[in-house]
């Protein structure tokens, strides 16, 4: 049973991370999602340092929590060393980690949505380095609108997977067939 002063302590902390939260994401890099840059994400992945949006934060669920820590940013409840987390990243930061080497548009069309974040953050498809580095070193990343998938046709589906040596896109696109069947509807 907790006391009123704990209560009352646990509420002004939440009070106080639910306003640094709107102070963040009122930053130009954290105003859209970090993958799919749908407006006004309401949710964080917090041990990447990114704000999602709803439909992205389930793609980022059923990565795993080993790959991404989901929590709503308003009805959660967060410790202090996860508020750190997202101050010291943010969607620009995080971007220019995880999407270093990216040269393929974004997808837009649903659909194509999971293959690309499982891409990006388990395969770790278009990363700088194997190893996080500081985020205080990085650049913010503003997404640039050629990288925007227009007309809803995913080139980086056929480049397939990363992997060390060289193969045939064939190759890698049956490899991305494997792990992604195309589900029948019955």
């Amino acid at each position: 049973m907790t006391s009123r002063y704990t209560r009352t302590a646990d509420k002004e902390l939440n009070d106080k991370h639910t306003a640094l939260f709107n102070t963040l994401l009122q930053q130009d890099d954290n105003k859209h999602c970090a993958d799919c840059k749908r407006k006004d994400p309401r949710w964080a992945s917090w041990n990447l340092g990114i704000f999602i949006c709803i439909r992205c934060s389930g793609i980022h669920r059923s990565l795993g929590v080993h790959i991404s820590k989901v929590k709503s940013v308003d009805l959660d409840t967060w410790l202090p060393d996860q508020v750190a987390m997202m101050q010291q990243w943010g969607n620009g930061r995080a971007n220019s980690y995880w999407e270093a080497q990216l040269t393929d548009p974004i997808p837009k069309d649903t659909n194509h949505m999971m293959p690309w974040i499982r891409m990006k953050y388990e395969q770790k498809r278009w990363v700088m380095d194997d190893t996080p580095p500081d985020p205080a070193t990085l650049p913010i990343k503003k997404v640039s609108p050629e990288l925007r998938e227009s007309n809803g046709n995913a080139n980086w589906l056929l480049r397939g997977v990363r992997c060390i040596e060289k193969r045939p896109p064939w190759a890698s696109f049956s490899f991305f067939l494997f792990l992604f069947p195309k589900k029948d509807d019955d």
